[in-house]
């Protein structure tokens, strides 16, 4: 995702709402472990570019993620339910998820921010009963890595929790990991509003095409709520 953001297209039932997150893609899985996990591959390096900004080496992995100030680009509908904490222990992330609301043109936009990550705000949110929370990120940015960098290295039983705007802490627990092309992401059901609850991140992945300026899959943990 460096320099152009990825639109990734929800499917019709969501009104025809797209997803820009520049380098949010999906792919078909890789691998797959001997516990039925469905593994990413080694997270892939940023693409060089001629933009401004280093090309990051794999020393410059983030840790803890600094905290960004409020994103004034989206919509954000009042919820008791927002999440302003996202944690990943695995990963060493500690960040607040931007709300995500449809811009004039129907779109939802990524903030242009390699640490940043964003919460679809008209999905579901963690508490809730039924419907997916989606949190989307960057692996790369114009030659920075990602908050979602090594997202593909989770593993099934890695606890993720959501801190909600009322002081609800909601855990999840990784139950999935899997590589889809980005035209399949409809079929995954990341953008449900109704069945089961569930927590999807998501970020890009695969291979990165020059003339498109996007990757050409996405990489998508798939969580369920943990005691």
């Amino acid at each position: 995702m460096p320099g152009r953001a990825d639109r990734v297209r929800i499917p019709a039932v969501l009104a025809g709402v797209v997803l820009l997150a520049a380098g949010v893609v999906l792919a078909r899985v890789d691998t797959t472990r001997a516990d039925g996990v469905a593994v990413a591959s080694a997270t892939p390096a940023p693409v060089r570019s001629t933009e401004p900004g280093p090309t990051p080496t794999p020393s410059a992995t983030p840790t803890t993620l600094r905290t960004l100030p409020a994103w004034p680009g989206a919509t954000q509908p009042a919820r008791p339910g927002t999440p302003v904490r996202l944690v990943v222990p695995a990963l060493r992330v500690d960040t607040r998820p931007h709300p995500i609301g449809r811009l004039t043109d129907g779109r939802l936009d990524v903030p242009k921010d390699a640490a940043a990550v964003a919460w679809w705000a008209y999905g579901a949110a963690p508490g809730e009963r039924r419907g997916t929370v989606v949190v989307a990120g960057h692996v790369s940015w114009w030659g920075r890595w990602g908050t979602f960098a090594r997202l593909g290295t989770l593993s099934r039983g890695d606890r993720v929790r959501l801190v909600r705007a009322d002081g609800e802490v909601v855990p999840y627990a990784v139950t999935a990991v899997v590589r889809t092309p980005k035209t399949r992401l409809d079929r995954l059901g990341v953008f449900a509003t109704d069945g089961p609850p569930g927590l999807a991140l998501v970020t890009c992945g695969g291979r990165w095409d020059p003339v498109r300026r996007s990757y050409d899959e996405n990489v998508v943990v798939r969580a369920t709520p943990a005691a």
